[in-house]
């Protein structure tokens, strides 16, 4: 067999064999092919970003080379990374050899084949690496969410079919008091939510500041710019999480957090695993059996519960890799050493092994629930047959009602609606309650002037409706399979065109009250600015996503200007200058035009023709850009 002839049959690591279609989604996400695009990505960025500097040495680059640099990323193949890896085998540099790469692609341009040498420009290695890792994470962190919500989901339908079937429960192993099969099932939704959510609010961070963390070769060669501040900059436009104090490489305690809420996740699935295992066994459920399968070699009775045994088995090797991650990644002698390195290139196979376990867990096999005669109910049998012949006895009907109360409360559709919803949305979690009620209402239909004033008063006492979210966050909150967050996003659009109508007299008791306002549109304006940013620079923008977030920009748009209140200019930390107040037909003007061109973002994204999408996007761009060089203090 020749050395390099690798199949599904020859493979090492049952990823790439046994299981090699259940983790191929991960494939574009962790394979050496994603990590050369993803080093790709952040080398043209940060070039992108030097050309704005003014640097004497490196003019503006026109927009047609910044065009054919993230071309490059767009159209990245396989091919390409082959060619990599052989620049590699002679440099023996990987990072190297993407730096040669994009030379050797861009020099028949001619402003580009003038800024080679500022390719890769006061960058150390890890610079790079730990930025490609960290979007590789939201890549993958993406797909995790996505399957855990997919079991959750089964889960939640599981706990409302079967909610009022009644089940002997067990402690100690031994019969005990009566549940039902819904609420246990319920437990195990309400657990998983509340991991899902702590995954989701891991901020992914990474950094760009040079061989020991002090832009030293940055500062020698231009000593005037603030470093830090464009670094931030770079990081922040690529969907991440700017870290301020590192050493060579990024310290990764963001990456053991994240670990650790993934191996909390696989934690509830692997107790999930044995207690179903355990109602098979006591013939609780019924497993499916497909023709022509054969459940066991010897004794063709059997239909041996290999998937629970599966996942769980699956979801110990993924812990036992997630933990050594989170245990071994923060730790680096000195400035750096290497042994991040190698173990670094494991992540994929960390996130295979859950990948499988999640398609296991609660899989094809599982039948319905089934009022059973195991012999584990004797006990109860008998009791029931006694107190019939001495006449009724209230105890298992009081019972089975509290158990019926204990499990309404645990299906609740909306508690666990709002835990998926806040798996997708920390931020809906964070600002506040009563806006959070308030979204919640207006889903059931009662969006009355109680809820939007709770609406309003979230706002103003939160510093933004939605502070900075991970990257991944994105594609999550416009992708919830169980449509929560949907709705959340249609009703927040009504909520606030009605609070928009409200009278501005009305809604501010006080100067600082106005100011918060307009400001946390404004920080919710560009938060989702900043996301269909991030989406057109991406490989394959997300169109849908864009739409949403233009939908909510056109509808916000109009929040700030009805909250610029006689007296706001006089609250402290406001940043308008006073002449705003003075020059109303000016920034009428200049109000209306921003939201026109906003309305036409809106109108272009349904249209979705990405190019379209870009011009008018850029557009907005320079309408708030002319708002604020005017009228907001520097």
């Amino acid at each position: 067999m020749p050395p390099n002839d690798v199949s599904a049959l020859t493979a090492l690591s049952p990823l790439d064999g046994r299981y090699a279609r259940q983790a191929a989604p991960l494939r574009e996400v962790f394979s050496e092919y994603a990590f050369m695009r993803a080093r790709l990505r952040v080398e043209v960025e940060w070039l992108i970003g030097l050309s704005t500097l003014g640097l004497a040495e490196l003019p503006p680059l026109p927009d047609d080379a910044i065009e054919r640099l993230r071309a490059l990323v767009r159209d990245f193949s396989v091919e390409d990374c082959s060619e990599i890896k052989a620049i590699e085998a002679q440099t023996n540099h990987d990072v190297k050899a993407v730096e040669y790469w994009i030379k050797r692609r861009t020099g028949d341009v001619p402003a580009l084949a003038r800024a080679a040498e500022f390719v890769h420009f006061a960058c150390t290695s890890e610079d790079i690496n730990n930025a490609s890792h960290a979007l590789m994470l939201s890549q993958g962190r993406f797909v995790l969410q996505d399957r855990l919500r997919t079991v959750h989901a089964k889960l939640r339908e599981l706990a409302h079919a079967h909610a009022d079937l009644p089940m002997l429960a067990r402690t100690h192993g031994q019969p005990a008091s009566p549940t039902t099969v819904g609420k246990e099932f319920a437990n195990f939704a309400v657990r998983l939510a509340a991991a899902i959510d702590g995954i989701a609010r891991v901020s992914l961070l990474a950094k760009i500041n040079g061989a020991v963390g002090n832009y030293n070769a940055h500062l020698a060669a231009y000593p005037l710019i603030d470093w830090e501040r464009f670094a931030r900059r770079v990081v922040e436009e690529l969907g991440l999480a700017f870290n301020t104090h590192t050493i060579q490489i990024e310290p990764h305690d963001y990456m053991a957090e994240l670990f650790d809420a993934v191996a909390r996740a696989n934690t509830v699935l692997l107790d999930l695993d044995r207690d179903v295992w355990g109602y098979i066994a006591l013939g609780y459920f019924k497993q499916k059996l497909k023709e022509g399968e054969v459940g066991s070699s010897t004794m063709p009775h059997k239909v041996n519960p290999i998937d629970f045994e599966n996942s769980e088995g699956n979801l110990g090797l993924a812990n036992a890799l997630l933990r050594h991650l989170a245990e071994k990644l923060p730790v680096s002698r000195w400035q750096r050493d290497l042994t991040d390195s190698t173990v670094l290139r494991n992540l994929g196979v960390a996130f295979g092994y859950c990948l499988v376990a999640y398609e296991s867990c609660l899989g094809r096999r599982l039948g319905s629930a089934r009022r059973t005669r195991a012999d584990g109910d004797a006990p109860l049998r008998r009791a029931r047959a006694v107190r019939k012949a001495q006449g009724a006895d209230p105890r298992p009907r009081d019972h089975a009602r509290g158990a019926a109360r204990l499990r309404a409360r645990a299906c609740d559709p909306r508690r666990s609606e709002a835990c998926a919803a806040r798996a997708d949305a920390r931020d809906l979690r964070r600002q506040g309650g009563r806006a959070g009620a308030a979204l919640l209402s207006a889903n059931r239909g009662h969006a009355n002037a109680r809820g939007l004033r709770a609406l309003r008063n979230g706002i103003i006492r939160s510093d933004a409706l939605f502070t900075r979210c991970p990257g991944s966050i994105g594609p999550a909150l416009f992708h919830d399979h169980g449509g929560f967050m949907k709705l959340s996003i249609r009703a927040l659009l009504v909520a606030v065109a009605f609070a928009v109508a409200a009278p501005a007299s009305a809604q501010f008791a006080k100067p600082e009250d106005a100011v918060k306002y307009r400001q946390s549109a404004m920080a919710l304006i560009g938060n989702h600015m900043g996301r269909i940013n991030a989406q057109l620079k991406a490989d394959k923008p997300n169109v849908a996503a864009i739409q949403s977030s233009a939908a909510l920009i056109e509808t916000l748009s109009k929040l700030p200007f009805e909250a610029f209140t006689p007296g706001s200019d006089m609250v402290a930390n406001t940043k308008v200058k006073p002449e705003y107040f003075k020059d109303t037909a000016k920034v009428k003007e200049l109000a209306e035009k921003m939201q026109g061109e906003v309305s036409k973002l809106a109108a272009a994204s349904k249209a979705g023709d990405v190019k379209s999408i870009q011009a008018q996007f850029g557009t907005v761009g320079q309408a708030c850009k002319a708002c604020h060089d005017d009228y907001r203090m520097k």
